[in-house]
């Protein structure tokens, strides 16, 4: 049966595939927009005199000619005819390629300039406001079920997320893929070619976990956030689209977030996150948690740090999982976290979720990059009232 119902086109993971290449046309148009089926037919060659034959080469022989002297370059060769079917199925003797895909359809793009990422030399600077919230929780992959609503974030960031739970692992993913952007100067309104090897290594997998990269990728690209952090507007998906070709990834990221994402908020440097042995999710949320804030002494409660951490477990686990991420930090990066303690507080000691953590930092501090401050709308400056001529003295 045919389906009359229309595909919805705000949404990019209702759409088949993304990005297929555009066959040649089998019926190219000619200068003035018209079709080659509308021209009369052509003879076959056993009908045209050996003269014309010769007159028609001799007028392509000049036309080419001409166009390389005046344009400096051989004339464009016309493409040969594609002979693939145009049912979608394969030509014969040929397996279809098998690629996954995920996003928006490929759309006829308008010729523009390119745009790159913000702050293209800084390869490890990241918007604070991701380590700051539960939008990569502190749990492995796939361990978050589904989403749709409001996460916590610091600082009374309204965030709403849809999709798949994301996780940290995911998180370094993100970054490996935005760190590659730069690095390589791609324009964020295409798709750009990543090797999976290169984006595991990035986020911190072993040798041969090409495939959990992948899976991460997939997750990102259902996965949609809208925020307002100090009055930058951030809504978008952390993904427009994913193709998987073998050994790459053709991705895109979505110009709506990560422009104002990287250019309108607070960056922190994540630089070396993805290898210093920290292993826990926990220990890995609250390494990026206190890397984007200044030395304090400020305490936290465990209810606070549970509820911005994404912590999927209750309350009762969280107090023993705490104690062993804080003893991995302060073990594997002491310049962060010199020492820590959980103060139980002298009455209710049985109510865990008002403990306090105390964290003594070590000499690191946080890389962080600031947006610049909006200029105030000035009021239009009133022109001078026009001066009155003076009459004459009666």
């Amino acid at each position: 049966m045919e389906n009359t119902q229309a595909l919805p086109e705000d949404d990019p993971h209702a759409w088949p595939s993304v990005y297929e290449p555009t066959p040649f046309p089998s019926t190219p148009n000619d200068a003035n927009g018209a079709s080659a089926t509308d021209a009369p037919p052509r003879p076959r060659a056993a009908e045209v005199a050996p003269a014309a034959l010769n007159d028609a080469s001799a007028r392509r022989d000049e036309e080419d000619d001409f166009a390389e002297k005046r344009l400096g370059a051989p004339p464009a060769v016309a493409p040969p005819d594609d002979t693939r079917p145009t049912d979608g199925s394969a030509p014969s003797g040929h397996a279809p390629a098998a690629k996954r895909a995920y996003g928006r359809k490929s759309l006829a793009v308008a010729s523009s300039p390119a745009k790159a990422l913000p702050h293209p030399n800084d390869l490890d600077m990241f918007p604070a406001f991701m380590s700051r919230s539960a939008l990569f929780g502190a749990f492995r992959s796939n361990c978050g079920g589904t989403h749709a609503g409001p996460l916590k974030a610091a600082e009374k960031v309204p965030l709403t997320f849809e999709g798949q739970r994301l996780s940290m692992a995911d998180k370094r993913v993100w970054e490996a893929l935005a760190r590659i952007a730069k690095r390589d100067g791609v324009d964020i309104s295409q798709p750009f070619k990543a090797r999976l090897a290169e984006v595991a290594d990035m986020a911190g997998y072993g040798p041969g976990q090409s495939r959990s990269a992948w899976s991460a990728i997939e997750r990102l690209s259902g996965s949609k956030i809208d925020a307002t952090v100090r009055g930058a507007k951030v809504s978008g998906w952390l993904l427009m689209s994913a193709v998987r070709d073998k050994r790459d990834a053709l991705v895109r990221l979505d110009p709506a977030l990560v422009g104002p994402a990287l250019s309108q908020t607070m960056l922190a440097s994540m630089a070396g996150a993805a290898r210093d042995g920290v292993k826990s999710p926990l220990g890995q949320w609250l390494r990026d948690y206190f890397s984007t804030h200044e030395p304090t002494t400020k305490p936290l409660t465990l209810d606070y740090l549970r509820e911005l951490s994404g912590y999927p477990s209750p309350p009762k686990r969280f107090v023993a999982a705490l104690e062993a991420a804080m003893a991995e930090l302060a073990a594997k990066r002491p310049d962060l976290i010199a020492s820590w303690s959980i103060n139980t507080g002298a009455a209710d000691s049985n109510a865990s979720a008002r403990w306090v953590l105390l964290a003594i930092r070590g000499p690191a501090a946080p890389a962080l990059k600031h947006p610049p401050k909006a200029v105030p709308a000035s009021a239009p400056a009133t022109a001078p009232a026009p001066k009155k001529r003076g009459g004459p003295n009666l």
